[in-house]
């Protein structure tokens, strides 16, 4: 089934759990009230002026995976992971770029990521790890319109 949104500005998102197995994720627009479906595992959704979300689905298998949702298509794209199984996307911007968490081995030992939907900033597109400042770990939680993390 394909979504038809036209000029829909969104004024709030939300993930509602109606049954422990079967959550949902609504948004509330300026012409009424959308349900995006079954989208992630948790309450972290971010949205953007272009109306994409991004989160974080748990996949059959046990996988964690963080994706981008197109609320005009009512496509989801999954992102792809660095070198481990397991990705959580925590905010995106409206270029389309998101930031969070990727796994860079089997034990999920994770690093901040930004997955970029085309090459910015003199970087390919696809998903970036963007290191540490010394830790063991770190996830990206956020990121402007410019691009900063």
């Amino acid at each position: 089934m394909i979504r038809q949104v036209l000029r829909c500005e969104i004024v709030f998102l939300a993930s509602v759990v109606a049954h422990p197995e079967a959550p949902r994720a609504i948004a509330q627009t300026n012409v009424g009230i959308i349900d995006l479906g079954d989208l992630g595992i948790g309450n972290e959704l971010s949205i953007n002026n272009r109306n994409q979300v991004a989160g974080t689905v748990r996949l059959e298998d046990g996988t964690n995976r963080a994706f981008i949702y197109n609320i005009a298509t009512g496509r989801r794209t999954l992102l792809a992971p660095l070198a481990g199984r397991h990705t959580r996307a925590w905010d995106i911007n409206d270029l389309g770029q998101v930031v969070g968490a990727a796994g860079i081995n089997e034990k999920n030992d994770t690093r901040p990521a930004l997955w970029l939907p085309e090459p910015a900033y003199g970087l390919p597109a696809g998903t970036i790890n963007l290191g540490t400042l010394g830790g063991p770990e770190a996830e990206a939680t956020g990121i402007n319109n410019i691009g900063m993390v």
